[in-house]
């Protein structure tokens, strides 16, 4: 537990610092103002799943954020600009921003599955909608190229299995944007020495491990992983000391499955379902 007897405010930001959760001063104050209410300290675990729940990640507290530029505010969200794309040209989306992954509709073919009334398997000729997805995994790939880029593809298969009622997962695409990478023994004209950050992954590690690492989780799955794209790029501006690049590297997993049309959206749970 996280004693709030004494200065409670000041409990939290220790906890907040020590367990690296990032929480901004309006969530500590939220925190502070339900505790006192339910009248008990938080544990360790509460505050961890609070922080997850409420991160960049799962809330797009800045990328759905109202912004004000030259002092003039803005309407839309950087999200809502993103969004704006399909508002515009629905054509053929049968679901987007709703679920794990989008669907748009396919074409008439063959599948093979459980007739709902008799429990037979069989083959039947119906409509075949697909269900698309591309997410980043850039963080974990910087600290830990192999088991970061493995996991994005995880959790990308994960997504096209869980969108509506589920998807059949089928191919995987994975990409890769890197700074230079300075292979060792073979040093470019267009590469410099300079310092690199202790904290991430070199680029040349990255791009050694990192797709081993997405190629792995698509074979041990069974998906078949045959896309992707992959650049390096890294330039020197005219500001003194400024470089641009891709330290802090991209990692792209991405993937297309197929579904029945009757499984796009879900249902709402019923007593007994479980």
């Amino acid at each position: 537990h996280i004693a709030l007897a004494g200065d409670a405010q000041a409990a939290l930001e220790t906890a907040n610092a020590r367990l690296g959760l990032a929480l901004a001063a309006d969530e500590i104050a939220y925190l502070l103002e339900n505790y006192r209410a339910l009248g008990r300290d938080p544990t360790d675990a509460e505050l961890m799943m609070f922080a997850q729940a409420n991160s960049e990640h799962c809330r797009h507290k800045v990328f759905n954020a109202r912004w004000t530029l030259d002092g003039e505010p803005r309407a839309e969200t950087l999200f809502g600009m993103i969004r704006a794309t399909h508002a515009a040209h629905p054509a053929h989306t049968l679901s987007a921003y709703s679920d794990n992954a989008a669907v748009i509709a396919g074409s008439r073919g063959r599948r093979f599955g459980v007739d709902a009334r008799s429990g037979v398997w069989r083959a039947e000729t119906c409509e075949v909608p697909y269900a698309i997805k591309v997410e980043t995994h850039n963080h974990p790939t910087a600290i830990a190229p192999w088991p970061g880029a493995a996991t994005g593809a995880g959790g990308e298969i994960r997504d096209e299995g869980a969108v509506g009622r589920g998807g059949k997962p089928k191919v995987g695409l994975t990409g890769f944007s890197v700074s230079h990478l300075r292979i060792p023994g073979l040093p470019r004209p267009w590469e410099s020495a300079r310092p690199l950050s202790p904290r991430y992954a070199s680029a040349f590690e990255i791009m050694r491990d990192g797709p081993l690492g997405a190629a792995a989780f698509n074979n041990e799955f069974g998906r078949p992983c045959l896309a992707g794209y992959f650049r390096s790029f890294e330039q020197e501006s005219g500001e003194f000391g400024l470089r641009r690049g891709y330290d802090k590297p991209i990692m792209l997993a991405g993937g297309i499955a197929n579904m029945s049309a009757g499984h796009v959206q879900k249902l709402k749970l019923q007593p007994g379902d479980a």
